[in-house]
């Protein structure tokens, strides 16, 4: 991929992003209305248009509800529950969304971990979130196997992404 579509896809990576961002502003932690709920919203109303586009990948509207959805069932044969939280160590792509998306629609809070920390930094950020799991990309696997032991997580480490 050239400079010239690098920029293309991450602009609009972005621009979509930023709809996102835009359409659940108004939700609070006093919200009856999930980010889930908003999605669904916005999926009923844009089926097959295109979601994101992302290093020459395109993610439709329907597409990410089918992700989503699958990720929400893997939450639940997991064993979390609303009010859980799950460390996301991962660095952008769709998938990202995908996994957030996921986990609001059964009430785990996702705690959205930057993908270049590592060390006693990582442990912290995972650990005070009480998260139960981390779930992280293909390529953060070893930093995070670097820290597992420190972690305080009941349900281990997993690796998601890459249009898994």
């Amino acid at each position: 991929m050239n400079l010239l579509e690098r920029i293309r896809s991450d602009w609009r990576y972005v621009m979509g992003f930023r709809r996102l961002v835009a359409a659940t502003a108004d939700l609070t932690a006093e919200s009856t209305l999930l980010l889930a709920d908003e999605m669904e919203t916005r999926i009923d109303q844009h089926g097959a248009r295109t979601f994101v586009e992302f290093e020459g990948r395109t993610l439709r509207y329907d597409e990410l509800e089918d992700r989503a959805n699958r990720i929400a069932n893997w939450g639940l044969g997991m064993g979390l529950a609303s009010g859980d939280s799950v460390a996301l160590f991962m660095e952008n792509e769709p998938d990202y969304i995908v996994f957030w998306i996921g986990m609001s629609k059964i009430g785990v809070r996702t705690a959205l971990i930057n993908s270049n920390l590592v060390g006693q930094g990582l442990t912290h950020c995972v650990n005070v979130v009480s998260a139960r799991a981390v779930v992280c990309s293909p390529e953060l696997a070893a930093t995070v196997a670097t820290v597992e032991p420190e972690l305080g997580i009941d349900l281990g480490v997993w690796t998601f992404g890459q249009g898994e």
